[in-house]
């Protein structure tokens, strides 16, 4: 007999199916749009899906679970929208988006009980869904759409079972204010990650095989991060994987092996899911925490990229010194996180 699926491993399928949905959709615009309009639906795309998820943060808790089936819903409509009118089908798919990340990770956030494994099982389906969704767009596989629609239905009927942990203790001024700025370093080292991952992805043709290897080895990577934090301390697994990712994308430089890509981004992506608990544990607000590091932190690490890439006209051969450099950074400054996340009241080994 097989276990009951927990709240945030529910999330984590319908998480898969929303962002495969985006994807899907993402890959059928590439096969018929122009460069132009495409390059302007993805920088509005992801103003909205991740820009405006603080935004939704602002929703109430007791409208988190009508909010998920709301955004199943609206990603459904966005599936049926006929291919011309890809300015409405945007409009709901990114709306949908933001709404789902935000209340879907508030509530994993909530119910995974500072669980990282647990809440890995929440953010790892996402980049799978969506590389497999866009893989299926550009491959034309019109099965997705049906295997995409009967999905969101069920998920839609079907509600997560989860509890709500206790409200976090008040604490005083002075420690606010310091997780304030432990916070902000988290989101600007979740930024990187997504600056280097959005350097990769945006790189690397776009080829079947290759996206679901990368989707695969991004799933595993962060699955992978959030057993490793549940039996082991920061300090014994987190430098090392990611001195591990910056030498394989360096070596990736040299050999421009697959192989080296997928094992460096897989280490890379292991840092996710402990980075957004340290994160909803500074801020104690899950809602808020899931738009900052599900959201607007991806945002601001795409948007560094394009601005890097613009101004300095950086070609392919030498911008994979830019991710090994903000990778060496992070070595730097996650000792210092790594002792107050570990001292953290409520965090357990």
């Amino acid at each position: 007999m097989f276990a009951k699926p927990s709240a945030c491993q529910q999330l984590g399928i319908k998480h898969a199916l929303s962002d495969a949905s985006a994807g899907y959709i993402a890959g059928c615009w590439l096969l018929f749009l122009p460069i132009e309009i495409l390059a302007t639906l993805f920088i509005v795309y992801n103003l909205i899906a991740f820009g405006c998820q603080p935004i939704f943060s602002l929703l109430p808790e007791r409208f988190e679970k009508n909010a998920i089936r709301f955004s199943l819903l609206l990603t459904t409509v966005a599936l049926m929208i006929p291919a011309e009118n890809y300015w409405l089908t945007l409009l709901c798919m990114a709306s949908a988006s933001a709404l789902f990340h935000v209340s879907a990770g508030a509530r994993s956030l909530r119910t995974a009980h500072q669980n990282t494994l647990q809440i890995s099982w929440f953010v790892a389906p996402g980049v799978l869904g969506l590389l497999t969704g866009i893989a299926a767009g550009i491959s034309e596989f019109t099965g997705a759409f049906w295997i995409l629609m009967i999905g969101l239905f069920l998920s839609i009927l079907i509600s997560d079972t989860g509890h709500r942990t206790k409200p976090p203790t008040s604490q005083n001024f002075e420690l606010h204010s310091f997780r304030f700025w432990l916070a902000t370093t988290l989101l600007l080292l979740i930024s990187i990650r997504s600056l280097v991952w959005s350097f990769y992805q945006g790189y690397l043709p776009l080829e079947p095989p290759i996206l679901l290897t990368l989707g695969v080895a991004a799933f595993l990577g962060k699955l992978a991060g959030g057993w490793l934090d549940t039996h082991y301390t920061l300090n014994q697994w987190l430098l090392p994987v990611l001195m591990t990712a910056t030498y394989l994308l360096l070596l990736t430089e040299q050999t421009g092996s697959l192989v080296t890509l997928a094992f460096g981004l897989a280490c890379l992506q292991s840092v996710t899911p402990v980075m957004l608990k340290a994160l909803n544990q500074y801020l104690q607000k899950p809602a808020l925490s899931a738009s900052l590091g599900l959201g607007l932190a991806i945002t601001l690490g795409g948007g560094i990229l394009s601005i890097l890439t613009a101004a300095h006209n950086t070609s392919a051969d030498s911008i994979f010194i830019i991710p090994a450099a903000l990778l060496m950074t992070c070595l730097l400054v996650i000792p210092l996180l790594t002792v107050k996340i570990m001292s953290s009241p409520g965090t357990t080994k």
